[in-house]
């Protein structure tokens, strides 16, 4: 797509999960916590595509149409129409979209479609100095943590995905509304840093845009709440893959459907361009940081060293431990 020469247009739709607890076991006797965030890129050229494929996908009836064009609208319609939120996939109608929704993303990377570009990053706040990060009353400080390293993730999925391209620009940032539209730094610090530091990338907007993810709330958006929709399933299926976190069947069955893609490939061989799943250059799911940066002083050289060579992309997936479970895990049963 392009060459050097080239600009870019795309779109960011972002999500997040702050402090995503790994409970006690065995193996782990002192909780770890973690943040993650998860973007959808969207070039422009493609988004009505995309747009158009997952409303699709919504049309569940034994004789699927393009949606909304049903005359009278079929039975699954309205109960269709709903906000697909990973949170409650314990609804039944939301779960058979979401499972649609991943058939659908699936088959996407099977037949080369090359439609979906997601970046996920996991901070492991176990190994970070939190008093780098405001003083320990500051109820923000979670927040400042998570703008940090969202400026991060905005650099790194551009440039694994379009660095190709002479331009980058991103016309707007999109996130699902919440805390970060009231933080007096994340919606805007990102872009301003970014924009000024970095002469490959380009904004068309100043400040993040805060949608609601449903898009028949009055804070959402008909279109494009569905792509904020998308990136939060994906997201919270690739947080369950790893954190087990929930074993709600429907939750489970999610997770474990996407997990061929995500958990057997992104994640444990991220580089194999010879998978029939074409991820490579699309999808990528990163962690951060491998060692403890807790100890070292931040203007050291050596903390600067282990920044960069910080980032890694294979770790367990506790989901498996369902399916193969350990001996520590037959004790505790015992």
């Amino acid at each position: 797509m392009g060459d050097a020469s080239d600009i870019i247009h795309l779109n960011l739709y972002c999500d997040e999960r702050i402090q995503e607890r790994l409970e006690d076991d065995m193996l782990e006797r002192v909780p770890a916590y973690w943040d993650y965030t998860g973007m959808l890129l969207v070039p422009a050229s493609i988004e009505d595509e995309l747009v158009r494929r997952l409303l699709n996908a919504r049309c569940l009836s034994e004789t699927p149409h393009p949606w909304g064009t049903c005359q009278p609208p079929c039975r699954f319609h309205d109960k269709n129409n709903t906000e697909v939120h990973y949170q409650e996939l314990d609804s039944g109608h939301k779960f058979r979209v979401a499972s649609a929704w991943l058939d659908f993303l699936l088959d996407n990377n099977l037949r080369d479609l090359g439609l979906v570009y997601f970046y996920i990053l996991g901070i492991d706040r176990s190994k970070l100095d939190f008093d780098r990060f405001g003083p320990r009353t500051q109820v923000d400080r979670d927040l400042t943590i998570y703008n940090r390293f969202f400026r991060t993730a905005v650099l790194r999925s551009t440039k694994t995905f379009f660095g190709r391209y002479r331009t980058i620009h991103i016309d707007t940032i999109f996130h699902d509304r919440g805390s970060g539209e009231r933080h007096p730094l994340f919606p805007w610090h990102a872009i301003a840093r970014l924009g000024s530091s970095d002469q490959k990338l380009e904004f068309g907007d100043s400040q993040i845009r805060f949608l609601d993810s449903d898009h028949r709330a009055p804070e959402g958006d008909p279109v494009r709440s569905h792509l904020l929709q998308f990136i939060d399933l994906i997201l919270g299926c690739t947080v369950n893959i790893l954190h087990c976190s929930s074993k709600d069947k429907n939750k489970l069955g999610a997770s474990r459907q996407i997990k061929p893609l995500v958990g057997d490939r992104i994640i444990k061989n991220p580089r194999n361009k010879n998978s029939s799943y074409h991820y490579v250059g699309r999808q990528r799911v990163e962690f951060f940081p491998k060692t403890n940066l807790a100890a070292y002083d931040v203007k050291s050289l050596e903390y600067q060293m282990h920044q960069l060579s910080n980032f890694y992309t294979d770790r367990e997936q506790r989901i498996e431990r369902l399916v193969q479970p350990t001996l520590f895990d037959h004790l505790r049963q015992q």
